[in-house]
């Protein structure tokens, strides 16, 4: 398992290109529910990472 952190972990949210990769890598299909989750979890740390900018920026 490789851990991303810094400036991976934003490429690797900002780019929906790494995600098609992760789905072809576990032979997940569109259709089946854990290609769902997986797009639910970047969902989440996208906004877990904007929200840790905003409090950031506040101070």
């Amino acid at each position: 398992m490789t851990i991303l952190g810094g400036a991976d972990l934003d490429r690797a949210l900002d780019n929906d290109e790494d995600i098609e990769v992760i789905h072809m890598t576990l032979g997940i299909h569109e259709g089946d529910h854990r290609w769902r989750l997986i797009r639910e979890e970047k969902a989440t740390l996208k906004k877990w990472r904007a929200e840790c900018r905003a409090r950031a920026a506040e101070g």
